[in-house]
């Protein structure tokens, strides 16, 4: 599908997209990758990525900002689930955000149900766009957003 990549890989099928994808505008990636190093190739190889999300990757924090810094079209990340907000989370522990990024964390939480299941549980998020007019003040209580580290 010319534009939209969606897949479930492993580390060695995303490298493989490395260069074989420049027009892929769009990717929705669930449960993929082993390492970090997996998404540095996915970032190199398409340099034309605008948006950018995931759902229960391995990825780490670190390996996400790398990536945000090397595709210079992307416009939106994320992330949902798997190990984020281990630094995210934590005002001391934020990692440095790019400039015009503005960077979002969603804690884990419960959402009350109106059938017999009673809660779910919401995964931790972590949401990034690029803004010139910098970060939005109408998200709820639960969002916190981070601040870029002078």
């Amino acid at each position: 599908m010319m534009g939209m990549l969606k897949c479930q890989l492993r580390s060695s099928a995303i490298v493989h997209l490395q260069g074989q994808e420049p027009i892929i505008l769009n990717s929705l990636l669930g449960y993929v990758g082993e390492s970090d190093a997996g998404l540095a190739a996915f970032s190199r190889g398409c340099p034309c990525l605008k948006k950018l999300e995931f759902r229960g990757c391995c990825f780490s924090e670190t390996a996400l900002l790398v990536a945000m810094k090397k595709l210079k079209s992307l416009k939106y990340i994320w992330v949902q689930g798997h190990n984020i907000g281990s630094e995210w989370g934590r005002e001391e522990g934020v990692p440095i955000i790019l400039p015009y990024w503005n960077i979002e964390f969603i804690p884990t939480r419960r959402v009350d149900c109106d059938d017999d299941d009673g809660y779910v549980e919401m995964p931790a998020q972590i949401i990034g766009y690029r803004s010139l007019a910098g970060t939005r003040t109408d998200h709820p209580q639960f969002v916190v957003g981070l601040r870029r580290r002078k």
